[in-house]
């Protein structure tokens, strides 16, 4: 995990590894806090509302990647697995010895 995926879970107070959802739930919370409307003459707020952003930011588009990387085939799929695909051959087997049987 990068300095900054792992900067990002702590800007959002949520554990590494967390669920997009948990860390949806979390930003929502920090940025009902932070947010720059509730004290527009206070440079502090903007500063952290945008860090808290970024950070939503970049652990969504992880989250994205992951799952473009599963749909491309460049991860296998749960349905792929090594199991299926020995499924499949015992099938096909079966289905060429009763050809031969007839």
């Amino acid at each position: 995990m990068t300095e900054e995926i792992r900067e990002s879970y702590r800007l959002l107070e949520v554990e590494p590894g967390a669920p997009l959802d948990a860390v949806k739930g979390a930003y929502r919370e920090l940025i009902k806090i932070w947010h720059p409307d509730r004290f527009p003459n206070d440079p502090k707020f903007q500063k952290r509302a945008t860090e808290k952003t970024k950070a939503l930011t970049k652990l969504t588009k992880k989250s994205q990647l992951i799952w473009l990387a599963i749909i491309l085939n460049h991860a296998p799929a749960p349905e792929q697995g090594p199991h299926r695909r020995k499924r499949r051959e015992q099938e096909k087997q079966r289905r060429q010895a009763n050809a031969k049987k007839r």
